[in-house]
């Protein structure tokens, strides 16, 4: 990250069908990558994928980005995957 000159890895949603569903070990291996950033003075960008198996809206990874409750953590907000996500097609 530091030799593109950016502070700030975008993660998105998964939509591997092996990814286990449930929320809280979502939050905590989140939580983990972001130990890992901040030590480096990094953040993330937790992004939902209107296609993922287990969070395809926004609601979706607020949810678990409240649960993993670190301070370099936050929301990439992409129009596309909200409004897919919402059934908006035009």
């Amino acid at each position: 990250m530091t030799a593109l000159g950016t502070d700030m890895l975008q993660v998105g949603s998964t939509d591997s069908p092996d990814i286990t569903p449930d929320v809280d070990q979502l939050a905590g291996d989140l939580g983990e990558l972001a130990d890992l950033l901040v030590e480096r003075g990094y953040r993330l960008a937790y992004e939902n994928w209107c296609w993922a198996t287990h969070a395809p809206t926004w609601k979706d990874v607020w949810d678990i980005v409240q649960r993993a409750n670190r301070d370099n953590i936050g929301l990439c907000l992409d129009t596309f995957q909200t409004a897919a996500a919402n059934g908006v097609t035009r």
